[in-house]
């Protein structure tokens, strides 16, 4: 399986991300209060770097399984789809509730737009609606921008981190 090597990569990549985002939190907690916009932001890292890391392993799983090898793409697909969609709808909803604003809403709409439209690939792909790149091509890309979410996330944190101890 040509994929695999790239989905061990990107499994290890989100681990990193979220054991470096541990390792801010301790720094960070010991020095000052957490503002609420950045407990979203905190949440949204880690929800998105763990499931970049145990999405990348689910194809690893089920294409070891003797059935076709469409099926696991397939279901592979549909998760991470639904998976996308469930985050979007969770981070609206928390912006909502608390009245939040995001500190880059250029990058946050760019992140929406693509994001959404990875995850209806993803779906469109699973249901056999397209044909137009590999199932794995299409699943890759939507565990990139998993695995980008939590980097643009993490770096923010950090950003905001040093600008808030700087002054």
């Amino acid at each position: 399986m040509a994929a695999s090597g790239a989905l061990a990569t990107i499994a290890q990549l989100a681990m990193a991300v979220t054991g470096f985002a541990g390792l801010l939190t301790v720094f960070r907690s010991s020095r000052r209060r957490w503002h609420e916009i950045e407990l979203v932001a905190l949440r949204f890292l880690l929800m998105t770097s763990i499931s970049a890391c145990l999405l990348s392993l689910l194809p690893l799983i089920l294409l070891e399984a003797p059935d076709s090898r469409s099926v696991p793409w397939r279901v592979c697909q549909s998760a991470l789809g639904v998976w996308l969609l469930f985050l979007f709808i969770w981070q609206h909803r928390q912006e909502r509730l608390k009245g939040l604003r995001p500190r880059s809403p250029a990058i946050n709409a760019a992140m929406w737009v693509v994001g959404i439209a990875i995850a209806l690939a993803n779906i469109a792909a699973a249901a056999r609606l397209t044909a137009a790149l590999s199932p794995a091509a299409v699943y890759l890309i939507g565990l990139f921008w998993l695995l980008l979410g939590a980097i643009l996330q993490f770096v923010v944190q950090i950003i905001s981190s040093v600008s808030v101890d700087a002054k």
